[in-house]
């Protein structure tokens, strides 16, 4: 079993690995308007509002920078970001995106 900050470094670590192979990879089918499909976490837009929640419940932000263009963003939202171990983990975060 993994502890909350090692599961949190390991989906950190996976975003980031796949936002860096994403790197010239062909356009996802989808468009960047489908970013928000059901299943998914609730995002915030980045706005000052998001930012003092999380100073105010003292919880860590979780920024999420896409591309409409980037297949693999598409494969976080549709996979990774549907995941209940995942959605479990970022419940003690303020989602933004």
């Amino acid at each position: 079993m993994l502890t909350r900050t090692e599961g949190v470094q390991r989906t950190i670590g996976l975003a980031l690995a796949l936002s860096l192979a994403s790197c010239g990879a062909p356009r996802s089918p989808r468009h960047a308007g489908d970013v928000e499909v059901g299943g998914g976490p609730a995002w915030n837009e980045w706005s000052r509002d998001a930012f003092e929640r999380a100073r105010r419940e003292g919880r860590p932000i979780l920024l999420s920078v896409q591309a409409g263009w980037c297949h693999w963003c598409h494969v976080m939202n549709d996979v990774t970001y549907r995941d209940p171990d995942v959605l479990a983990q970022l419940e003690g975060f303020v989602l933004i995106r």
